[in-house]
Formats: C-alpha cells, sequence, structure tokens
C-alpha cells in the first residue's frame, strides 16, 4: 500500500516537474519576444528622434564615422563606419533604399546604385576625394542626393550616359580639378528633368557644370565663383535655370550653345563674372527657344549678354537676325555691365 502511494506521488512529482519545465519555456520565450520587440521599437524610436519619420527597419541602412561597435549592421544602435560597408551590404541584401549618414569626413570615389537615396539630415556631413583622377560620386538612376558637402576629385559628381531621375538638394559640390557635376548625353532627351539641382551650390570648381544633351532644372542655387565657367550647355538640352545665382566666375556665368535648344532663366542674379553673364554661341537653331525673364545682370566685366559664332562658320553678324531681343527677354535689369548685350547679336 504504501508502494502504491510512493508510486503515485512520483508520477505527480514528474507531471508537475513538466508542466513547470514548459511554463518556464513559455516565459522564457515571451521574454526573448518582448526584448526583441523592444529592441526594434527602440531602433525605431531613434529615427523618429532623428526626424527620420520614414524610417523603416528593413529599408534604411545607418553610417556613423564615430561608430564604435564591433558588430556593424547598418542599424542606428549599430551603423558602419565607412559609406563603402554600407554600399558593399546593399550589394548582397536588396530591398534597401536609403543611406542615413551622420557628420563627419567619409572617404569618396563611391558609386551609388540605382535606386539608392544617400542622405544627411544633419550638417557637417562630407565625402571628400584627394584623387586627380577620379570622380567623387558616381550615379547610377534615381538617386536622390541630400545635404552632403562634396569635394574634390576630377569631378565632383559624374552622371554616365542615360542615367535618369537624379535630384541634389541642399549640397555643395566644391573643390573639383575638373567639374563640379559631369553629366553626360542622353540617347533620348525627355521633356521632364532628368537631373534637378535645388537649394545647392557649386563654387571653386575649376567648372562648375557641363550639362550635355537632356533636361535639368536648377532651382534656389548658387554657381559662383569657379575658376571656368559657371555652366557649360551643350545642344539639344531642354534647360530650366530658376530663382538662383550664378556669379564672380572666372569666365562667363552661363555659356550655352544655340543649337536645338529650349532654355528658360527666370528671376536669377547673374553678376561679377569676370567675362560675360551669358555668352550665346550660335547659330540659333529654327527649332530652339530662349526665354529670359526678370533676371538681373549687373557687374559682368565684358558683357551682360554675349554672343559668339564658331570661325568655321560663314555667318556674319548680327547672328540673330531673325529674330529680336523683344521675342526672348521680359523686365530684364542690366547695370554696371561693360556693355549691356552685344551688337553682333541683334540688328
Amino acid at each position: 500500500m504504501i508502494k502504491k502511494i510512493r508510486e503515485k506521488l512520483k508520477v505527480k512529482e514528474e507531471k508537475i516537474g513538466t508542466f513547470n519545465l514548459f511554463l518556464l519555456g513559455t516565459v522564457s520565450f515571451i521574454a526573448i519576444f518582448s526584448i526583441s520587440q523592444f529592441i526594434n521599437e527602440k531602433i525605431i524610436q531613434i529615427g523618429l528622434n532623428n526626424c527620420l519619420n520614414d524610417y523603416k527597419i528593413s529599408q534604411d541602412l545607418f553610417v556613423n564615422q564615430n561608430s564604435k561597435s564591433r558588430k556593424t549592421e547598418g542599424s542606428p544602435t549599430e551603423p558602419f563606419k565607412e559609406i563603402s560597408e554600407a554600399l558593399n551590404f546593399i550589394s548582397e541584401n536588396s530591398g534597401v533604399k536609403n543611406i542615413y549618414v551622420k557628420p563627419g569626413n567619409y572617404l569618396g570615389n563611391l558609386k551609388i546604385p540605382k535606386n539608392i537615396n544617400l542622405l544627411a539630415p544633419w550638417p557637417e556631413t562630407y565625402i571628400l576625394n584627394s584623387s586627380l583622377e577620379n570622380e567623387t560620386l558616381i550615379l547610377n538612376g534615381n538617386n536622390i542626393i541630400k545635404g552632403f558637402t562634396i569635394k574634390g576629385g576630377k569631378y565632383g559628381i559624374h552622371i554616365p550616359k542615360d542615367v535618369k531621375s537624379i535630384t541634389l538638394s541642399d549640397c555643395k559640390i566644391e573643390d573639383a580639378t575638373q567639374y563640379g557635376i559631369y553629366n553626360k548625353e542622353q540617347s533620348e532627351p525627355q521633356e521632364n528633368p532628368q537631373l534637378k539641382i535645388i537649394d545647392s551650390e557649386i563654387s571653386g570648381n575649376k567648372q562648375g557644370f557641363y550639362f550635355q544633351q537632356g533636361s535639368f532644372l536648377i532651382k534656389n542655387s548658387q554657381i559662383r565663383k569657379n575658376s571656368g565657367n559657371g555652366i557649360i550647355l551643350s545642344s539639344n538640352t531642354n534647360s530650366s535655370i530658376i530663382d538662383s545665382q550664378i556669379s564672380d566666375n572666372q569666365k562667363n556665368g552661363i555659356e550655352t550653345n544655340l543649337e536645338n535648344i529650349n532654355l528658360t532663366i527666370e528671376n536669377s542674379l547673374i553678376q561679377n563674372n569676370n567675362l560675360s553673364g551669358i555668352k550665346l554661341k550660335a547659330p540659333l537653331g529654327e527649332t530652339s527657344k530662349v526665354r529670359f525673364k526678370n533676371n538681373s545682370f549687373s557687374k559682368n566685366k565684358e558683357f551682360g549678354i554675349d554672343c559668339f559664332i564658331d570661325s568655321a562658320l560663314e555667318i556674319k553678324p548680327p547672328y540673330f537676325n531673325k529674330i529680336s531681343p523683344q521675342n526672348i527677354f521680359q523686365n530684364n535689369t542690366f547695370s554696371n555691365n561693360q556693355t549691356s548685350i552685344n551688337s553682333s547679336c541683334w540688328k
């Protein structure tokens, strides 16, 4: 009888032990799940605290030059130290959309893949390149570059042939040995801008901005103090320069070929350029449209607007005898230039 009672008690003990083990495992699982959830919420909160309201763990990577984490995974708590590390991660992991970069000095000569945005919501964030032979940033399409100071390199920013949908916002592009921005041609020019330069400054480069065949918009920006021309435009371009300042360049503020172009310049200040404010290279194509509206041309060393023709072409001034200034000028002002408009332009 006593033996049977002991056997029953043993069975009960075993059952209680099994239940306790199950209960302990459940609590452990809940604890692990809760910790994981807490970490995710904490990471998201860090993003929110940094004004990144759209921050998503699966789409966004972080870079911080001051990172001391041994295990780097690109999260706000364990960021990469270099932008190149984030780009290497992207090459093996799809789904990433944005790279957020904390203040610091980062190495250039970077190829930004298609559909990747490079964002610096904080000031004093630099991408530097001491090389005279390569580009600081190469953009491959559907990119937003925001908030950076981009210094050095042969080209500060290189946009290869047929690359579309580029936005540069709140950037400074400085000290390139050839071009601050070099944009290659488009096989099929688009009506909508394939390149937008917004709230940015292009300064201190050999040439500021060279744009070949295609469409672009410059708005609320400064192109200044470049040792050559501020802006060079090729033929077959659809270009708009709005609410901007083109000043203090050592050659012309803007030099443009007039063959098959659509050029609008509005509400802009074009001043203190060492040659002319705008240099128009004739001949004007029959399909070309040029509109200058509400601009101020002042203190340019030669002309507010100059005209030039290739000596190989047998055309004598006036170069634009089929049109008159009234067709392209509206409410522009000229002051303290050596000459307002070159008489070779029109009759």
